[in-house]
């Protein structure tokens, strides 16, 4: 650019623009600094939630053991701590962090909101349950107490989210904590799922990759030290005790435990009649609804008609219609041969 009154020109509107651009609402200093904001408030709600879920548990919280779970260094656990300190939502006793009943109000408001959002996707959207602690993270630092309250009038107000959590009321009330873990089951005890622990990760992901979820009823068949060995749904699991403590159970009797219902539909010859029996705990959401709507309610006649050419899926008549079903889901639906 050789011209001299365009470089003249072009250098006045830079002069004019610049401060535009970064100092305007939408210009570069404030989206930094709202950015800046929100994982400020992120960092508090985050750290909050832990220090109520070791008091949950009685065990104490210290700066090393919040900056752990933070995944952040100690002298950034320092300031976040001096400002929860400011803003009168924790105290200090010695090295132990304690709420203040405004930081435990504050703590169990983001736990609702997690929870609730957990509902949400598990019952009324088809996403993937390796997706729904994500996702939850994300929303309990956004929606508001308003905004939570009519996502649970929505739900019907449940008392406990998917994986058996207790969800807390708006007025700061918590439903009991149901059962006990499945470690204190002894050979031929019969029991119900009620709780799977979604922490840590690792754990979590291995016990939903057997398909295990709050619902399902299983029979002890050899417990000790080592292992403990289960039959659930039909399917015989083996896992470590450090597992299992992850897993919440109350006992039932036997007769609640209807060993035939547990007959996969996959196992259908074809042409051969049988009737729903149920549908796995695994299935929630709008696969579960979908298939209701198809009909696949207890007592409903069905009938194998043929397989594709590879022999998945699988055609089936139920209700005078013809239903394509994939092996993993005919694994999940349950029959009583006729």
């Amino acid at each position: 650019m050789d011209n001299p009154l365009l470089l003249i020109f072009a250098g006045v509107v830079l002069f004019i623009i610049t401060p535009y651009l970064i100092f305007s609402d939408k210009g570069i200093f404030n989206k930094y600094r709202k950015s800046k904001k929100l994982q400020d408030k992120e960092f508090i709600e985050n750290a909050l939630k832990f220090v109520y879920d070791c008091e949950y548990r009685g065990a104490a919280c210290t700066i090393n053991s919040l900056a752990g779970n933070l995944r952040i260094t100690t002298d950034h656990c320092v300031i976040i701590v001096t400002e929860l300190l400011r803003l009168n939502l924790i105290y200090k006793i010695d090295d132990r962090i304690v709420l203040t009943p405004e930081g435990r109000t504050y703590a169990l408001r983001i736990i609702r909101i997690h929870r609730l959002w957990e509902k949400y996707l598990a019952d009324k959207t088809g996403i993937n349950e390796k997706e729904w602690h994500y996702q939850a993270e994300i929303q309990e630092h956004i929606l508001s107490e308003n905004e939570a309250d009519e996502l649970s009038a929505i739900l019907g107000n449940p008392l406990y989210d998917p994986h058996g959590d207790p969800i807390p009321l708006r007025d700061g009330e918590i439903p009991p904590k149901k059962g006990i873990p499945l470690t204190r089951l002894v050979d031929g005890d019969f029991a119900e799922i009620v709780h799977i622990e979604d922490e840590p990760d690792t754990i979590y992901a291995q016990l939903t990759a057997l398909d295990l979820h709050p619902g399902m009823k299983l029979r002890i068949i050899d417990s000790n030290t080592q292992k403990i060995v289960f039959e659930c749904e039909g399917d015989e699991k083996i896992l470590s005790p450090i597992f299992c403590a992850n897993i919440s159970v109350v006992k039932i009797e036997h007769a609640q435990l209807q060993v035939k219902e547990y007959v996969p539909l996959s196992t259908l010859e074809e042409g051969e009649l049988a009737k729903i029996s149920g549908i796995s705990k695994s299935i929630r959401g709008l696969q579960r609804r979908r298939l209701l709507d198809l009909g696949f309610v207890h007592g409903s006649e069905i009938i194998k008609e043929f397989s594709s050419p590879n022999g998945d899926p699988v055609a089936f008549r139920i209700k005078n219609s013809l239903i394509a079903l994939r092996k993993e889901q005919s694994d999940k639906i349950f029959i009583e041969r006729v």
